[in-house]
């Protein structure tokens, strides 16, 4: 586990919000539109200080395709550059990890023509017209000044101008399942667990799932396939999409192993049945390559089978809470639920999204 806690301050439409007594895995639920994927996309900024180009990729990920420098205005509190944005979050081993984000700005001069026809030619002046008058400051990019425990890293980045860092150490493994992630993607950390001979471990886990499977393989046409006992490899496609989802959600705590895995609607593409197999391989798989999971949902079956399903194997664990993320006036605030809560709460059937 990686994280106990987390504060963001003017980013996306949260002026401020903090999240205490984070746990291994955490549900974040509410109404559309009141924060949820801008936490895990906060998390995910807070995290890559070995890789701080992800603030394109975030972008991406909304259908927002960044053209100019100004479109970094995006990030910022109402479109607002002068609100700099904050992220801090403490650790398990007592340090602090924060994140300030503010643009940077360069000092355009407006200059004008001066066209003087004399003697029926055209004779072109530039003209600098007075500074103190008319400076004009334009955004050129933004800048991430990271704190990590004792150590300070900075960054400029920029569409127009070749970003600007400091060498930092490796940062924390992060791992990001968006709502538009492709088969392509699952393809590749497939491949990479392959290739470290890694992928044994969550085929053992897949196998208590669906009790057939021998090996996972990447095989003709790009595809993933499974052994199943038959003559021939089965293509996972045609093994149901509950298989598939999971499969993708436990190659990604694999690879993130010792990091934070963050999940953007972690019940898409999902029936609600297949939720139960899904959360057996998350709380295995996170205790098994100690990750933290932080993952937002809508569905209430999801909340309801995770409460059952981690009572049934870890019934005297406290390491799960939900939170429910309320805007209320404009200001956000998180309400934690433990575990006992989450019981309690579906067992009088209380709506606790």
């Amino acid at each position: 586990m990686i994280y106990n806690s987390l504060k963001i301050k003017n980013f996306r439409g949260i002026k401020s919000l903090e999240l205490n007594d984070l746990k291994r895995i955490n549900i974040l639920v509410g109404k559309n539109n009141c924060g949820k994927t801008s936490i895990i996309e906060a998390i995910l900024l807070l995290s890559s200080y070995s890789n701080p180009s992800i603030s394109f990729f975030i972008n991406n990920t909304r259908g927002i395709l960044l053209t100019s420098d100004e479109d970094f205005k995006y990030n910022f509190k109402d479109f607002d550059f002068s609100s700099k944005i904050i992220f801090e979050g403490s650790t398990i081993n007592n340090n602090i990890n924060k994140l300030e984000i503010i643009p940077t700005r360069e000092i355009s001069i407006p200059v004008i023509q001066n066209v003087i026809k004399e003697k029926e030619q055209i004779i072109h002046k530039d003209i600098s017209i007075g500074q103190q008058n008319f400076m004009n400051s334009v955004v050129s990019g933004i800048q991430l000044i990271y704190k990590i425990g004792e150590q300070d890293f900075n960054f400029q980045l920029s569409l127009t101008r070749p970003t600007i860092s400091f060498p930092v150490k490796e940062g924390i493994k992060i791992g990001y399942i968006h709502p538009k992630e492709g088969i392509h993607e699952i393809i590749q950390i497939i491949g990479d667990l392959k290739i470290k001979k890694e992928l044994e471990g969550i085929v053992s886990v897949m196998k208590k799932i669906e009790p057939r499977i021998e090996s996972i393989e990447i095989g003709a046409g790009n595809l993933i396939y499974a052994d199943i006992g038959l003559k021939e490899l089965s293509p996972v496609n045609i093994m149901g999409d509950g298989l598939i989802r999971t499969m993708s959600v436990l190659a990604h705590i694999g690879r993130v192993k010792g990091g934070v895995l963050l999940i953007d609607e972690i019940e898409n593409g999902l029936h609600y049945s297949s939720m139960k197999n899904l959360w057996h391989g998350i709380i295995e798989t996170t205790k098994k390559y100690d990750v933290q999971v932080i993952a937002t949902t809508h569905s209430y079956e999801c909340i309801e089978y995770l409460a059952d399903i981690y009572s049934e194997i870890e019934p005297d664990m406290d390491d799960i809470r939900m939170y429910r993320i309320e805007k209320i006036d404009n200001i956000h605030k998180a309400f934690s639920s433990s575990i006992e809560v989450l019981r309690a709460g579906i067992e009088r059937n209380f709506e606790l999204r």
